[in-house]
């Protein structure tokens, strides 16, 4: 009798466990992640503003783990801070309009100049950079390119790189750090409809089944509450970072049951990620992965195009500016399945754990929703990408060095 009742104790124990666990993932993410709007042109312009933006909306994040000793800490961190975002002018007052980082540009391969007005309206200096992108230097916006306050800034050019997924933000002499860290980056799509015949073949609906994922690292001030009062730049000392994605803590990101292209990019100023997907929802990173279940990621494109064919990764490392185009197949899926977008700090190689630990392992969670119909599902990914070979040209095993009395 005793025998019996201490396994129906334990089997009830469990089950009250699991759902602990369940009402934990759904109060963890329970914000929505935000796809910025797309800006396709001919209307370039944009205006760079200071905002108020709230990374917890509904509260998702309130007690996380302390992933250095394992002990509970509780944070508030449902609260409007200081931020920056970039915004075409007639979007500013309109929904849609962003509280943070900036719009997708889409852009096509053209020889044609293309003209990008950029109006400074904050209190500070700043510039915008095209990172990855082949172009005049008088159009980069490197540190040499400051744009004063109320200044519009033409960033003139032809857009000739391969197909990628490229990004822009402040590159500004000694404030780089900290105006990143506010939310000056935004991602562009370089792509060519007309002549890239994988176009078609890989996931290409913008918001549908392909999206844009601006991956960060981010830490915070809290006043004696531990309620948040604003962004720490440069993740100086103090408490841990928040893993977010597109500027929200705690997000959930609904996708189609088919093939879906997630393009990442790591927008952190100090942190390489060690990224992967799961089914397991990882509070702390010392978790033994031996018992997790890691699903593949086909690894279709990095910042410099096209791969050979799409390789298969359970987990992929992404420094710092780093962008990585992968299709996860979620068709094997059944509705309201969850997958967790997952950093697996203890994975990554020694030399890059020069950051701070992460207070949230999982960074936002994928909701299969089979409601969500691409007009083009893809099913089946093409064999082979692009074909590489080796330059030719002379192989020089031995060189000569010349001495100054030469």
């Amino acid at each position: 009798m005793k025998a019996r009742f201490s396994v129906i104790f334990l089997l009830a124990l469990t089950l009250v466990c699991l759902s602990a666990q369940i009402c934990d993932a759904q109060k963890l993410f329970t914000n929505e992640v935000p796809v910025p709007y797309a800006i396709e042109g001919p209307d370039w312009r944009i205006d760079i503003i200071d905002t108020l933006h709230n990374f917890d909306p509904n509260g998702a994040v309130s007690t996380v783990i302390d992933q250095s000793n394992g002990d509970t800490m509780t944070f508030n961190l449902n609260a409007s801070v200081q931020a920056f975002a970039y915004n075409n002018p007639d979007s500013t007052n309109v929904p849609g309009a962003l509280t943070y980082a900036g719009p997708t540009f889409i852009a096509d391969r053209t020889n044609d100049k293309i003209d990008f007005p950029i109006t400074n309206k904050i209190d500070t200096l700043t510039t915008v950079h095209w990172h990855a992108l082949n172009l005049p230097a008088e159009s980069d916006g490197g540190p040499h390119q400051r744009i004063q306050k109320n200044q519009t800034w033409h960033s003139v050019f032809s857009i000739i790189d391969e197909v990628q997924t490229a990004w822009y933000h402040s590159h500004l002499m000694d404030f780089t750090t900290d105006q990143v860290t506010r939310g000056m980056a935004g991602v562009m799509y370089v792509q060519d409809p007309g002549n890239d015949p994988l176009y078609a073949q890989l996931p290409n609906e913008y918001g549908v089944n392909d999206f844009p994922l601006n991956i960060q690292a981010k830490s915070f001030l809290f006043d004696s509450n531990n309620k948040v009062t604003s962004i720490k730049a440069g993740e100086k000392p103090g408490p841990g970072s928040f893993g977010m994605v597109n500027g929200v803590l705690g997000g959930a990101l609904h996708v189609p049951s088919s093939m879906v292209r997630l393009r990442m990019l790591n927008g952190s100023t100090i942190k390489i990620l060690n990224i992967g997907l799961t089914r397991d929802l990882l509070y702390n990173y010392t978790t033994q992965n031996d018992s997790i279940h890691f699903d593949t990621m086909y690894l279709v494109a990095t910042g410099g195009g096209y791969v050979d064919y799409p390789r298969p990764f359970t987990n992929n490392l992404l420094s710092l500016g780093d962008r990585r185009e992968f299709v996860v197949d979620f068709g094997q899926y059944d509705h309201g399945d969850t997958l967790y977008l997952t950093h697996f700090d203890n994975k990554l190689p020694k030399d890059a754990k020069y950051s701070k630990h992460w207070y949230s392992s999982a960074m936002c969670a994928f909701v299969v929703d089979t409601t969500i119909h691409p007009e083009q599902p893809v099913t089946v990914l093409p064999a082979t990408l692009k074909s590489y070979e080796i330059a030719p040209g002379p192989i020089f095993k031995t060189r000569e060095k010349k001495t100054y009395s030469d």
